[in-house]
C-alpha cells in the first residue's frame, strides 16, 4: 500500500499512521453495508469546556466487537473551537476500527495525532507572541513566567525565537536572580534593601518573596506594610 495523503497513509514522525477515513473504507470492503455490520457513535459528554465521544462496531448479530474513546477540549485548538464534536467523534471511530484490526501498526489514526501536532503548534506560537510581548515591554516577570524548563512545548516556541530575542529573553530572566541576590544579602541593612524592594510592584515582591531567604521575607513583609 503506497503511502501519502491520497494513499489515507501518513508518514508523521517516521511511523505511519492510517486515516479514520482508510480505516472505513477498509471496514466497509470487509463488511459491506449489506452484511449487518455498523459503525455507531454516540455523545457520552458535552459541556462548554470539552466534548467526550464512543463509538462501537458491531456483528451483524448486534454484538459489540470493539469501541474507542475520544476527548476533544474546546479551547485546545481553533478547529475545536468549532467543532470539538465532529473532531471527537471522528478519533473515537477511528480507535474503535483500531480495536478491531484496522488501525495498521498504529493504535491512533492519522487525523489524532495531525490534530495534536496542530494543536501543539498553536500552543507554540501563542508562547512564542508572548515572550516576544515581554521581551519588547522589558517584563522580566512575564518572562520568568513563561520559561517552563524542559516543557516540550516551552522548548518548542524557544526554538522559534531569534538570537537576538532568546539573549534579550535571558538578560530579563537575569534580574529576578539580581533583585533575589541583592535581597537576600541586604536582609539586615533596611536602608538597602529598600532600595531593591522599593523597586518591586506587588506581583514581582509576591513572585520573589517565595525566592528569598527567611530573613529577607520578614524584611520584605515589614517594610511592605509600612509602605501600604
Amino acid at each position: 500500500m503506497s503511502n501519502g495523503p491520497d494513499s489515507g497513509i501518513i508518514k508523521i514522525h517516521n511511523k505511519e499512521y492510517r486515516t479514520v477515513a482508510l480505516r472505513v473504507q477498509m471496514f466497509r470492503e470487509s463488511f459491506p453495508m449489506g452484511q449487518g455490520w455498523s459503525l455507531l457513535s454516540e455523545l457520552v459528554h458535552h459541556d462548554d469546556l470539552k466534548v467526550i465521544m464512543k463509538a462501537s462496531v458491531t456483528d451483524a448479530a448486534g454484538k459489540v466487537i470493539g469501541t474507542g474513546y475520544a476527548e476533544e477540549v474546546r479551547t485546545s485548538s481553533k478547529i475545536n473551537a468549532t467543532s470539538a464534536l465532529e473532531n471527537a467523534e471522528t478519533s473515537a471511530i477511528g480507535r474503535a476500527l483500531a480495536a478491531c484490526g484496522f488501525g495498521g501498526s498504529e493504535y491512533a489514526s492519522a487525523n489524532e495525532v495531525q490534530g495534536a501536532i496542530a494543536a501543539q503548534d498553536e500552543i507554540a506560537a501563542s508562547l512564542v507572541t508572548r515572550a516576544l510581548e515581554a521581551v519588547e515591554k522589558g517584563d522580566w516577570l512575564a518572562c520568568c513566567l513563561l520559561d517552563k524548563g524542559d516543557d516540550a512545548m516551552w522548548l518548542e516556541a524557544w526554538k522559534k525565537l531569534g538570537s537576538k530575542d532568546r539573549a534579550a529573553f535571558k538578560a530579563l530572566e537575569a534580574k529576578r536572580d539580581q533583585y533575589r541576590d541583592g535581597l537576600n544579602s541586604l536582609a539586615n541593612d533596611e536602608h538597602g534593601f529598600a532600595q531593591f524592594n522599593d523597586e518591586l510592584n506587588d506581583d514581582q515582591a509576591r513572585y520573589i518573596y517565595r525566592l528569598i531567604s527567611p530573613e529577607a521575607q520578614a524584611t520584605m513583609t515589614h517594610q511592605r506594610k509600612k509602605a501600604a
